[in-house]
């Protein structure tokens, strides 16, 4: 639990430097544990971390590599005319690092996941998603984490 509570600290970190000199943009990204649900349906791991009103559909099993290059293409994301991050930021070394070493982290983390499901949260969403969204249930031997990102205006 530890090593994800540090990602989210880097999750919060790269959001708040992606908005810092954006127009209208504001990122969010982050893990909710779920606990032991281990082999649960996806219906009740979402209404364990966002409550009993959540929906979702487009349920699917996916590789640990699209997770990965999802989260890459969303921290990337360049906007659109009158919406998007620090373009400074976006074009800096510091960002291109910050998400290699998102990327082998959630890798490593990730990498021995039981399972992993991609799936699109329609009410309960605990983000406002409107540029981008991203939503997984990673079940580990024995815990379950749902991967949640989006951007807004």
């Amino acid at each position: 639990m530890i090593e994800v509570n540090k990602l989210n600290k880097t999750f919060a970190n790269v959001a708040e430097k992606l908005c810092e000199d954006g127009m209208n943009y504001t990122v969010e990204i982050e893990f909710f544990s779920a606990g032991n649900l281990v082999g649960k349906s996806p219906s009740e791991i979402l209404r364990v971390c966002f409550g009993e009103g959540t929906t979702s559909r487009d349920n699917k099993i996916v590789q640990l590599e699209e997770l990965l290059d999802r989260v890459v293409a969303a921290l990337n994301y360049a906007g659109e005319v009158g919406n998007f991050p620090s373009k400074v930021y976006l074009a800096s070394q510091e960002h291109t690092e910050a998400v290699k070493t998102i990327r082998a982290e959630l890798r490593r983390l990730m990498g021995n996941a039981k399972r992993i499901t991609s799936l699109i949260i329609d009410d309960g969403h605990p983000f406002y998603p409107v540029f981008w969204d991203f939503s997984y249930i990673i079940e580990l031997s024995d815990q379950v984490f749902v991967l949640v990102g989006s951007a807004s205006d």
